[in-house]
């Protein structure tokens, strides 16, 4: 049985020939044929043709593997294994250069036997190794022409564990990516013959914008809901409702997944056949898929994070998957309990247990059921990936909103709750940074977001999505395009560069006129404005910014507000947590959702 076939650079996935080989440069994309010259070394050391043997051998029930290559002419070809490894430092490290110092892989030859053939050779690895990657290298004994080839094993089929899936997609007025993602499924998956997921796997769109046609794709495995917009959370939500409670189709499992991916469909039937050899054991772990970046397609944005308490861990960030050493460290475990929506596959059978996901519109929902499910495990490993963009409505003031509101229902009742003092240190840290940075629409989404929460859960349950949403976006700032302004000021200091006391020096400076002269500033940049009397906030992704100005009336306001609800913190929060956390299986129960969703 094929677990995973070689792939080659495409425009489906990235033009990148170390994501895939080393030793060759500037492969064409969509070409499956690389011509080797005599003495030229080709290598699957790479991201997305590897073995994740130590994986495999962890969560499945695998107990040989085989590599059929096919080329023509002659090589050599040698077996090695790669275990990687991180410094204990490598969370503190502030470059990229002390990243890549605390990152190492030991590489080693890994018995195989090789058997020709008329098309090229079987590999069979020997004593299958328990941790990190395996791969072969091939020299060319004489000019060779490589054409690929697909890692297996020999398995009884009724040995391997049912699996149907379901396919969810949030939209929101995204029908060109949705249109191009399902396109993919089904010419590349679902009504592709070759392909192990044929007839095997349907997809659930919620249409949170109302904008695609029922019938879109005329294709009786692809179902679409008109949805109201409830944000991420009703739409993912929909998908699971629909799929999972009305189908009357018996689904394993559900891959949620956001409309403006870039999808691979390999990623797809890689985790197909993963879930086919899982041990019972580890038979309901989320299967997740790190997310990269659109443009650095090489460069890696998060493979899995940890939340505990008020606190986010994003583990391997930034890492460049072309690297070798990279590769065979992204293999080692991390402590995480949850992985993103990006491309999450979650077993139906956990969401009958568990319930689904919290009402919270958008963030931190993905988050909190992760964290619902991470008893069961959580499974990440390289060439299970999407290209996704960091999205600009992340920047949005009013996510500051749902930031603070919504982890705080997510963690009430969790292994891990916030405490009162996380969240008066959170509310407090925020609140003054933004208001002395002169972002008080920011500031002021905080104020909302930690009042509400205060309100208690009955308060949450009764919250009208669409029109709490526009509440809360009224707060966004207002992008203007940058006239007459000299970008080569905007300043973007980090948190090594800002001077020593920043935040309580910027205090004191609010008790003196303002005498300095405009400052231009990145939206991210974390220093203080001093003396201005006017700053400009500019964004480098949407290439526009918007004034601020300094305000002593808002300023001596929020003071006022900032104790009462900080003693309103310090009088309720365990109390509240603790109604929160009773009443978390009435607003996850399918009941509530149908309700809130409107679903008759």
């Amino acid at each position: 049985m094929v677990l995973q076939t070689i792939l080659f650079p495409s425009r489906d996935s990235a033009p990148d020939t170390e994501l895939f080989f080393r030793g060759v440069s500037d492969l064409p994309c969509d070409v499956e044929r690389i011509e080797l010259k005599k003495g030229q070394t080709l290598s699957l050391e790479s991201y997305f043709n590897s073995f994740s043997i130590g994986k495999w051998m962890t969560y499945t029930v695998l107990d040989n593997l085989s590599l059929e290559l096919s080329f023509e002419g002659d090589a050599q070809i040698r077996g090695y294994v790669s275990v990687g490894r991180k410094d204990d430092n490598i969370m503190e490290v502030r470059s990229e250069e002390e990243m890549y110092a605390a990152i190492h892989a030991e590489k080693k030859p890994c018995p195989i036997t090789v058997e020709r053939t008329s098309a090229g050779a079987v590999v069979r690895f020997g004593l299958l190794p328990e941790e990190g990657i395996c791969f072969v290298e091939l020299t060319a004994e004489e000019d060779c022409v490589f054409l690929g080839g697909a890692y297996g094993t020999d398995v009884k089929e009724d040995t391997l564990r049912p699996v149907e899936l379901a396919l969810g997609i949030c939209t929101f007025q995204r029908e060109k990516e949705v249109r191009r993602n399902v396109g993919l499924i089904l010419d590349r998956l679902i009504e592709c013959s070759e392909s192990c997921l044929y007839h095997h796997a349907q997809v659930f769109i919620s249409d949170n914008g109302q904008t695609l046609e029922t019938d879109e794709f005329h294709n009786d495995r692809v179902h679409i809901f008109p949805n109201v917009n409830a944000g991420g959370a009703g739409g993912f939500t929909r998908t699971m409702i629909e799929s999972v409670y009305r189908s009357g189709e018996n689904f394993t499992h559900i891959i949620l997944m956001d409309d403006d991916i870039e999808l691979y469909p390999p990623v797809i039937e890689r985790t197909y056949r993963l879930l086919q050899m899982m041990k019972d054991k580890w038979a309901r772990a989320v299967v997740g898929g790190a997310m990269l970046e659109l443009v650095k397609r090489y460069q890696q944005f998060e493979s899995g994070a940890s939340f505990l308490g008020i606190n986010l861990v994003s583990y391997n960030h930034g890492w460049d998957l072309r690297r070798a050493e990279v590769i065979a460290a992204n293999e080692v475990k991390n402590p995480i309990n949850y992985t993103g929506w990006w491309y999450c596959c979650i077993p139906t059978e956990n969401i009958r247990e568990l319930g689904l996901p919290l009402p919270q519109f958008i963030h931190y929902d993905d988050i909190e059921y992760g964290v619902r499910n991470a008893k069961y495990g959580t499974i990440l490993m390289n060439g299970l990936c999407v290209w996704h963009p960091y999205g600009l409505n992340k920047q949005a003031v009013s996510m500051n909103y749902y930031d603070i509101r919504n982890v705080m229902i997510a963690m009430a009742g969790s292994p891990s709750p916030c405490t009162k003092i996380q969240a008066l240190v959170r509310f407090l840290g925020t609140i003054w940074t933004e208001t002395l940075r002169y972002r008080y629409n920011s500031a002021e989404c905080f104020f909302l977001g930690i009042e509400d929460y205060y309100k208690g859960p009955e308060h949450f349950m009764q919250i009208e999505p669409v029109s709490n949403h526009k509440r809360i976006a009224a707060n966004n700032d207002v992008y203007e395009d940058p006239v007459g302004i000299d970008l080569s000021l905007v300043e973007n200091r980090t948190i090594e560069e800002r001077p020593p006391h920043c935040v309580v020096w910027g205090a004191l400076c609010w008790l003196l006129p303002p005498l300095g002269k405009d400052r231009y500033i990145g939206l991210r940049d974390t220093g203080v404005p001093f003396f201005s009397k006017r700053l400009y906030f500019y964004d480098e992704n949407r290439k526009k910014g918007f004034w601020m100005e300094r305000n002593y009336k808002i300023f001596f306001r929020y003071i006022g507000r900032t104790l009462r609800d900080s003693l309103m913190i310090l009088q309720n929060h365990d109390r509240m947590a603790e109604r929160y956390r009773r009443m978390k299986p009435e607003y996850t129960s399918l009941a509530f959702w149908e309700k809130y969703l409107h679903i008759d």
